[in-house]
């Protein structure tokens, strides 16, 4: 049972976006990585993840790759650049559908996590760190889905725009 709740977990924190700060990294100092989680992007494998303390952390060069940033890394600075608007094509209707409908899907997970976290937090199973790791988990995907909701309104009115 604790393997599917921490394959759940590790799903639900990949699925969420989440920063790590200078400090979070030094406190990682001497902590034993507890598992790994495989990266998707669409589908594909595009790299791994190590779990640290119930949270999980990915690579930014892959990841800033697979999305198309522009990644490097100086004197200790990561820097991420998207790139060049003037050379990005306009969106068509077929992309921004799909966009839509990702989000959509990205959406219903994101309610779907906050129901389970809500039971599992209900349930009364879990206690002292694992509560804490579930209710920090609650609270990253409720931020989620207002995000959620308005880039698809956006991208809606994007679409609603460009059919004129």
């Amino acid at each position: 049972m604790k393997k599917y709740f921490v394959g759940f977990i590790a799903g639900v924190v990949l699925t969420l976006s989440s920063t790590v700060f200078a400090n979070d990294i030094s406190e990682l100092i001497g902590k034993k990585v507890e598992g790994t989680a495989k990266v998707n992007l669409n589908g594909s494998v595009i790299g791994s993840a190590v779990v640290i303390n119930g949270s999980t952390y990915a690579p930014i060069r892959v990841i800033g790759q697979a999305t198309g940033l522009d990644v490097g890394y100086e004197k200790g600075v990561v820097r991420l650049n998207s790139p060049d608007i003037s050379e990005t094509p306009k969106k068509t209707a077929d992309v921004l559908n799909a966009e839509i409908a990702l989000y959509q899907s990205t959406l219903k997970s994101t309610k779907e996590a906050v129901k389970k976290i809500k039971e599992n937090i209900a349930s009364g199973k879990y206690t002292g760190d694992e509560l804490i790791y579930l209710q920090i988990d609650l609270e990253r995907a409720q931020k989620m889905i207002p995000k959620d909701e308005a880039k698809i309104a956006e991208l809606q009115a994007q679409l609603v725009e460009l059919q004129k």
